[in-house]
């Protein structure tokens, strides 16, 4: 899949899940609903202006909004796990978030190194 395409796919999904219509993006950005409509068909790109805008509106890091996984694998599975881990490090003190954290970030990078390995 291409950037656009990526785009596209990411822009609709966080507009659905904030619940907005294109129509009331598009009142927000100040632009034709059928902008909204051909940047999710990937017809059309976003400005780097309006990308701002939509991040902050999304109310999505940018890390968040670029980062190209599939919304599917996002599955009730995969929620419910993410959900168990918030509820647990929040039970923690900012010492032993920060131990998590490193570790985390570790085992992600190990993870990715194995996979582009491959």
């Amino acid at each position: 899949m291409e950037y656009l395409e990526h785009f596209a796919k990411n822009l609709k999904y966080y507009r659905q899940e904030k619940k907005l219509t294109q129509s009331q993006l598009a009142e927000l950005l100040n632009v034709h609903v059928s902008t909204i409509a051909r940047i999710e068909t990937a017809e059309h790109q976003a400005s780097y202006k309006n990308i701002d805008k939509i991040v902050k509106i999304l109310n999505v890091s940018y890390e968040q909004f670029f980062n190209y996984y599939e919304p599917d694998e996002l599955n009730d599975t995969k929620k419910e796990l993410i959900e168990k881990i918030n509820f647990l490090m929040k039970k923690m003190d900012s010492e032993d978030l920060q131990h998590f954290l490193v570790n985390m970030e570790s085992y992600v990078s190990a993870q990715i190194a194995k996979k582009t390995n491959k």
